[in-house]
């Protein structure tokens, strides 16, 4: 098979991603079954404060410790997957890329496993701290050798800054641990993980939003439908090559309820096909009578909505355009003209 082409790569990072899928999953899978570092702790049946819901200490120890290696794990395997296919398999290499990407997924593979596997939390801690610092000399490489506005140079930059956060979190945690856990410390020792967790829950939030959105606030804005999410959805028009499937959609149309009717259509039809551009031909309220929509909010708003007013703003006024951001170009309203 010709290294060079597309499908041998796309095999090369499907191959790399499942394999460290498979070795992080048998990390955890053993943390789940053998309670090392819990044990070692010594609980015993001890409670936690209220703050900490009267839990038993040795569950939201547990609960914790599992918190942190769950969602840095699922952070690596996705921010590893996303740069994978974008950088290698999309722009074919070159190799050495490649091999140099596989050296680094195996130095934070092995950190999660040993930290996964560890028996003292001042360990564990040590082993967070060793990805912590991999991740930034990471980051401070591809910015430095990484285009601007490149996808490496972005998450360069967002990982520098996560990283960061969790290596001055872990290290925090690694100073107040003791090498012998003590019965009188064992409140501070939980409360130390309970806030790692916390910690690296809040980090795994930026950090997807980071990986898939391009900023947290972007990320926030769709989660709080700030911007609409159908919107957001549609990909903005690119070229495409020659042989790629392109396609653009025809509407013609004019319903009662346009707050409705109309904008349905048209966000099943994006999400379904994918369009490069949507037409619609005609007019998107109707207008052989007042649209019920506008006339229930003129109701509400105690104004008389006239049928000269109404003709004026009933296609501005249609929910269907918002669906549609000016800057993307991709909604073509035809006026038509109906006897």
């Amino acid at each position: 098979m010709d290294i060079s082409n597309n499908t041998a790569y796309h095999y090369a990072v499907e191959s790399v991603v499942v394999a460290f899928v498979a070795v992080v999953a048998v990390a955890l899978e053993r943390f789940y079954k053998d309670r090392k570092l819990v044990e070692a702790q010594n609980f015993e049946a001890a409670l936690c404060p209220r703050y900490l819901f009267r839990w038993r200490c040795d569950e939201v120890f547990y609960w914790s410790v599992l918190t942190v290696l769950v969602s840095l794990a699922i952070r690596f395997l996705i921010g590893s997957a996303v740069h994978l296919h974008s950088t290698i398999e999309e722009s074919h290499g070159p190799v050495r890329d490649f091999l140099w990407d596989i050296l680094w997924l195996f130095v934070f593979g092995s950190f999660i496993v040993r930290a996964a596997l560890a028996q003292t939390t001042r360990e564990f801690s040590k082993w967070l701290i060793s990805f912590s610092v991999a991740g930034i000399l990471w980051s401070l490489i591809a910015i430095l050798v990484s285009p601007c506005g490149a996808l490496t140079y972005r998450l360069g930059r967002g990982w520098l800054a996560i990283n960061g956060a969790q290596f001055i979190a872990t290290f925090l945690l690694w100073r107040t641990s003791g090498e012998e856990p003590k019965p009188e410390n064992r409140i501070s020792r939980v409360r130390g993980m309970f806030a790692l967790a916390f910690v690296f829950g809040v980090l795994f939030v930026f950090d997807v939003c980071h990986i898939l959105e391009g900023s947290f606030w972007q990320c926030i804005q769709s989660v709080l439908h700030l911007r609409d999410s159908v919107t957001h959805a549609i990909p903005a028009s690119r070229p495409t090559p020659g042989n790629a499937v392109w396609r653009f959609i025809v509407s013609g149309d004019s319903r009662n309820c346009g707050d409705v009717v109309m904008p349905t259509i048209a966000a099943q039809s994006i999400e379904r096909y994918q369009p490069a551009f949507y037409w619609h031909l005609g007019d998107l309220r109707a207008i052989y009578k007042i649209d019920e929509d506008m006339a229930a909010t003129a109701q509400k708003a105690g104004r008389h909505l006239s049928c000269e007013s109404y003709h004026k703003s009933a296609g501005r006024t249609s929910s269907i355009i918002r669906l549609f951001p000016s800057e993307r170009h991709v909604f073509i309203w035809a006026l038509a003209t109906t006897k």
